[in-house]
Protein backbone atom coordinates (compact mmCIF):
# COMPACT_ATOMS: atom_id res chain seq x y z
CA UNK A 1 0.00 0.00 0.00
CA UNK A 2 1.33 3.25 -1.01
CA UNK A 3 0.49 6.60 0.97
CA UNK A 4 1.13 10.30 0.91
CA UNK A 5 3.23 12.20 3.38
CA UNK A 6 1.36 15.43 4.32
CA UNK A 7 3.66 16.36 7.34
CA UNK A 8 6.50 14.99 9.77
CA UNK A 9 5.84 15.58 13.43
CA UNK A 10 9.63 14.53 14.78
CA UNK A 11 9.65 16.97 17.65
CA UNK A 12 6.84 16.01 19.66
CA UNK A 13 4.93 13.28 19.39
CA UNK A 14 7.17 11.21 16.38
CA UNK A 15 3.90 11.19 13.87
CA UNK A 16 3.35 11.20 10.53
CA UNK A 17 0.56 12.36 8.84
CA UNK A 18 -0.48 10.28 5.61
CA UNK A 19 -3.35 10.38 2.84
CA UNK A 20 -4.26 7.24 0.87
CA UNK A 21 -6.44 9.73 -0.82
CA UNK A 22 -4.17 12.28 -2.35
CA UNK A 23 -2.96 9.59 -4.35
CA UNK A 24 -5.54 8.65 -6.04
CA UNK A 25 -7.57 10.04 -9.18
CA UNK A 26 -9.96 13.30 -8.41
CA UNK A 27 -13.36 11.06 -8.87
CA UNK A 28 -14.88 14.59 -9.81
CA UNK A 29 -12.30 15.12 -12.64
CA UNK A 30 -13.08 11.41 -13.83
CA UNK A 31 -16.63 12.87 -13.20
CA UNK A 32 -16.72 15.63 -15.51
CA UNK A 33 -14.97 13.26 -18.66
CA UNK A 34 -18.72 12.37 -19.01
CA UNK A 35 -20.60 14.84 -19.69
CA UNK A 36 -23.21 14.09 -21.77
CA UNK A 37 -23.13 10.28 -20.94
CA UNK A 38 -26.48 8.57 -19.69
CA UNK A 39 -26.16 6.48 -16.55
CA UNK A 40 -28.33 4.73 -14.63
CA UNK A 41 -28.36 5.22 -10.43
CA UNK A 42 -30.81 5.27 -7.48
CA UNK A 43 -32.55 8.03 -5.94
CA UNK A 44 -30.82 8.22 -2.55
CA UNK A 45 -32.22 11.61 -1.50
CA UNK A 46 -35.66 13.68 -1.68
CA UNK A 47 -35.05 17.11 -1.31
CA UNK A 48 -38.13 20.23 -1.91
CA UNK A 49 -36.48 21.54 -5.38
CA UNK A 50 -35.28 17.37 -6.84
CA UNK A 51 -33.86 14.56 -6.18
CA UNK A 52 -30.44 13.09 -5.75
CA UNK A 53 -29.42 9.97 -7.82
CA UNK A 54 -26.47 8.11 -6.65
CA UNK A 55 -23.91 7.60 -9.39
CA UNK A 56 -20.60 5.86 -7.27
CA UNK A 57 -19.45 5.10 -4.03
CA UNK A 58 -19.88 9.10 -2.66
CA UNK A 59 -20.89 10.73 -6.02
CA UNK A 60 -24.59 11.98 -5.95
CA UNK A 61 -26.15 14.28 -8.75
CA UNK A 62 -28.97 16.31 -8.80
CA UNK A 63 -32.14 16.35 -11.47
CA UNK A 64 -34.22 19.28 -10.39
CA UNK A 65 -38.03 18.83 -10.37
CA UNK A 66 -38.53 20.53 -13.86
CA UNK A 67 -36.40 18.10 -14.92
CA UNK A 68 -38.28 15.50 -13.06
CA UNK A 69 -41.33 16.12 -14.89
CA UNK A 70 -39.69 15.54 -17.77
CA UNK A 71 -38.08 12.16 -16.85
CA UNK A 72 -41.07 10.47 -14.90
CA UNK A 73 -44.78 10.78 -15.73
CA UNK A 74 -46.06 13.01 -12.79
CA UNK A 75 -42.94 13.67 -11.56
CA UNK A 76 -42.71 11.83 -8.60
CA UNK A 77 -39.94 9.21 -7.84
CA UNK A 78 -39.32 7.81 -4.69
CA UNK A 79 -36.02 6.82 -2.70
CA UNK A 80 -34.45 3.26 -3.82
CA UNK A 81 -36.16 4.11 -7.54
CA UNK A 82 -33.71 3.24 -10.52
CA UNK A 83 -32.93 6.07 -12.54
CA UNK A 84 -31.39 6.49 -16.23
CA UNK A 85 -30.03 10.47 -16.55
CA UNK A 86 -27.98 11.92 -18.88
CA UNK A 87 -24.99 14.25 -17.10
CA UNK A 88 -25.75 17.56 -18.26
CA UNK A 89 -22.92 19.27 -15.88
CA UNK A 90 -19.74 18.62 -13.57
CA UNK A 91 -18.52 21.38 -11.40
CA UNK A 92 -15.74 19.70 -9.55
CA UNK A 93 -14.44 22.61 -7.81
CA UNK A 94 -18.00 23.00 -6.07
CA UNK A 95 -18.01 18.78 -6.19
CA UNK A 96 -21.55 19.13 -7.96
CA UNK A 97 -23.25 17.00 -10.95
CA UNK A 98 -26.42 18.05 -12.48
CA UNK A 99 -28.59 15.62 -14.15
CA UNK A 100 -31.38 16.03 -16.98
CA UNK A 101 -33.93 12.58 -17.95
CA UNK A 102 -31.43 10.13 -20.12
CA UNK A 103 -33.29 10.18 -23.87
Amino acid sequence: MSAEVLALDTERRGQAVLSLIALQENPWLVWAERVGSIVSGRVTKLVPFGAFIGLDDGIAGLIHNSELLAAVPGGEVRVGDVMTVRISEVDPPMRRIRLSPGR
